[in-house]
């Protein structure tokens, strides 16, 4: 995260310790500007528009509007803000719906600090970044879904009976 411009950060947790902790951890970095902190979705919609961050770090689970709700709204209208969320929660459902909200990393409240690190320098390098558990997650969703990179044919979600019909 070197460089003459410093990486502009918005931060989103409803849990005040959780979100003063990774302040703190961030404002540790010489190179990042933490220029907001919000609490509810709402918030952060609010404030992405007038702080145009590089990046924004969100809570799955937030009042007013989820971080999911905030980032399928952001995205529609600022393509350029890279988003990662961290969540404590680690099931497929809330994982999918963070990716298809646009977020390009996803990582656990119970990562280690270097492991959080990593990940917000290869969000900022617009890199895909999931913690272990997450992989581990993407990969079995993968292996369970039709979704083939190496296949000529798109599979049919339909059984043959339901094709005949």
């Amino acid at each position: 995260m070197s460089g003459k411009q410093s990486l502009k950060i918005l931060l989103a947790d409803d849990h005040v310790l959780v979100r003063e902790g990774l302040a703190l951890l961030l404002k540790s970095l010489p190179s990042v500007e933490l220029v907001g902190q919000v609490s509810n979705g709402a918030e952060l919609i609010r404030e992405a528009r007038l702080l145009e961050p590089h990046i924004i770090i969100t809570d799955l689970r937030m009042p007013v509007k989820t971080g999911v709700e905030a980032l399928r709204e952001i995205n529609a209208w600022k393509k350029k803000i890279k988003c990662m969320v961290i969540s404590m929660y680690e099931d497929e459902y809330s994982l999918v719906d963070a990716l298809e909200a646009g977020a390009i990393g996803y990582i656990n409240k119970n990562a280690e600090k270097e492991e959080f690190l990593d990940a917000v320098q290869s969000v900022y390098q617009g890199i895909p970044y999931y913690c272990k558990t997450t992989s581990v997650r993407m990969v079995r969703l993968l292996a369970r879904s039709s979704f083939n990179p190496y296949s000529p044919v798109k599979t049919s979600d339909f059984s043959a009976r339901e094709l005949k019909i």
